[in-house]
């Protein structure tokens, strides 16, 4: 769902769109705790996939 979301800059991305992602977490409904998890894994797979793209460049 955040594959488009990416921020970009001079040097290519930045990161995620966060306001995107709360937007969509929150049309969700989860209960507090498990939107805590999603944020967390959310910031997990977008440093994993910002490091995969520093590599390639």
């Amino acid at each position: 769902m955040m594959g488009t979301q990416w921020r970009v800059g001079m040097n290519g991305p930045t990161g995620l769109d966060y306001n995107v992602a709360f937007h969509k977490m929150d049309r969700m409904a989860l209960s507090p705790d498990d939107y805590q998890v999603m944020e967390i894994d959310l910031r997990v797979m977008e440093n994993e996939a910002m490091r995969v793209m520093r590599q390639q460049s």
